[in-house]
């Protein structure tokens, strides 16, 4: 990675700032904007605009917005000395994709190196294990790679004989045919070898050509997944076999350059990894709160007691025939909550399905009044949100609705009671099906609930915003960290 010269001035107030993004906030933090001035060699300077959000240990991680056509990607600087007021210009160093280039002529990077199918970098392994020499089980997964099997799925789920499973070796890639094109695929470097169902395809690379960890970001990139799904086309289930991979192409420049773009793409996986933590831990501290004020289940609690069904009406999503209300027209179809877009006190704001406004309208019994707490019946029950406004009006799919019918109680508190860990263990007990779980409404209906008073149901929901505010703001990091490493991506391996 080349590093090249800036100056960094003390900046006032600029009336517009494009995408710049740092660290995570934190309590008491402020925000300077500025402008760094970049002058590569033999070129014209570049201006980069940026906000500084500054950690606690005053180490900053930028990703600056170029106004020119250069392309400037990273930057991981130390400014500690910055913040202080200074008139004096100020050197520090910003890193760039040496393979980048680009003509006077055009904006579009000019591509270093070779175009290659992936057949002429790949072979197939069909390594059983033989004997039973490894037992250490794993599965792929979209988000977390490599998993042990049992951890993932809470239980044993493979078979006991696993002399026809694939043996993975350290550096190898396996993927799920089926599933590859949500991005089933991975790169084994957990242990010296592993074993997964017969069902994946198991392959290695040419690691004297690529690496092996860039093969695999190109296969869940966007590019990788338009190859993939265009090799599928005609195959049950958008089935990709190995020989169908292999007729994919790869842009492949040096190994140098890939291990230069393979760094900046693990820093912003990193720091979305770090945001996605920061969730998990939000969520667990509204659970705390809530288990302090109230107790871990119905028995132990010091309130009175009743049933769910006396104070709200309990009622099912469209459960008959759904499709029949779809619409492929988004811009004028209604959303329709699904189990997916049900999170832990937050609606998941992606995967939607849309009713056709006449079917919005045939399905008028279940369109959803903010304040509907919704509670999943099927995959992970008992998991609960509460509608905002925002979705006043649209449809649910399988799912339960529980509307408060009582001046005593909240409709955040209910939610908050379904996605306590008592009360999903008593969900899973009375759900039935082997492949998926699923919970009746009857049995909801009659689950006991304590009844605390108004005024600390309300404390309660005054802490849950608090941290929803939090919440936010990680979760927006996110999306422009996961903007910014498409846009990379899309720049490292699209045409």
């Amino acid at each position: 990675m080349h590093a090249l010269s800036v100056s960094l001035l003390r900046a006032k107030q600029l009336p517009v700032i494009t995408n710049g993004l740092g660290a995570s906030p934190h309590a008491g933090s402020t925000c300077t904007i500025g402008v760094v001035t970049v002058r590569p060699l033999n070129r014209l300077p570049a201006r980069l605009y940026f906000k500084l959000k500054p950690d606690p240990n005053n180490t900053f991680f930028f990703i600056f917005t170029c106004t020119t056509q250069y392309p400037w990607v990273l930057a991981n600087l130390n400014l500690s000395q910055a913040m202080a007021p200074s008139k004096k210009k100020r050197t520090h160093t910003v890193f760039r994709d040496s393979s980048a280039h680009r003509s006077a002529s055009t904006s579009k990077p000019r591509f270093v190196g070779v175009k290659v199918r992936l057949a002429d970098v790949v072979s197939a392994s069909s390594e059983r294990n033989k004997g039973g020499r490894c037992s250490a089980v794993y599965s792929v997964t979209n988000s977390q790679g490599f998993v042990p099997s049992e951890d993932y799925f809470s239980k044993e789920v493979y078979s006991k004989d696993l002399k026809t499973y694939r043996v993975v070796e350290r550096n190898m890639i396996a993927y799920n045919p089926s599933r590859i094109n949500v991005g089933s695929v991975a790169l084994q470097d957990k242990c010296d070898e592993v074993v997964v169902s017969p069902l994946y395809v198991v392959f290695s690379v040419d690691e004297s050509r690529v690496k092996p960890g860039y093969a695999v970001r190109f296969l869940k990139s966007k590019p990788g997944l338009d190859q993939i799904a265009f090799q599928s086309i005609g195959t049950v289930r958008n089935n990709l076999k190995f020989k169908a991979l292999c007729q994919m192409r790869l842009k492949l420049p040096s190994l140098a350059v890939q291990e230069e773009r393979l760094a900046n793409l693990a820093s912003i996986e990193s720091q979305i990894n770090q945001s996605r933590k920061a969730i998990e831990e939000f969520d667990q501290l509204a659970k705390s709160r809530f288990v302090e004020m109230f107790g871990s289940s119905s028995a132990d609690s010091r309130y009175e007691v009743c049933r769910i069904g006396d104070i709200a009406d309990v009622f099912v999503g469209v459960v008959i025939k759904p499709k029949q209300y779809y619409t492929d027209d988004h811009a004028n179809g209604i959303k329709a909550f699904r189990s997916l877009n049900v999170g832990e006190m937050h609606v998941r704001d992606d995967d939607w399905v849309y009713f056709s406004k006449e079917g919005n309208k045939k399905a008028k019994k279940t369109q959803l009044h903010a304040g509907d707490v919704l509670v999943v019946r099927s995959g992970y029950p008992g998991t609960s949100c509460v509608v905002p406004l925002l979705y006043e009006g649209c449809n649910a799919v399988d799912l339960i609705i529980a509307r408060s019918n009582s001046n005593n109680v909240l409709p955040e508190y209910i939610a908050a009671f379904n996605n306590r860990s008592h009360m999903k263990s008593l969900i899973n007990q009375m759900s039935v099906g082997s492949a998926q779980k699923h919970f009746n409404i009857g049995f909801y209906r009659n689950v006991e609930i304590p009844l605390p008073p108004l005024s600390a149901q309300k404390e309660y929901v005054s802490f849950l915003r608090q941290v929803d505010k939090s919440r936010f703001i990680a979760q927006q990091q996110i999306e422009k960290l996961q903007m910014l490493y498409d846009s990379l991506a899309q720049d490292y391996f699209g045409d």
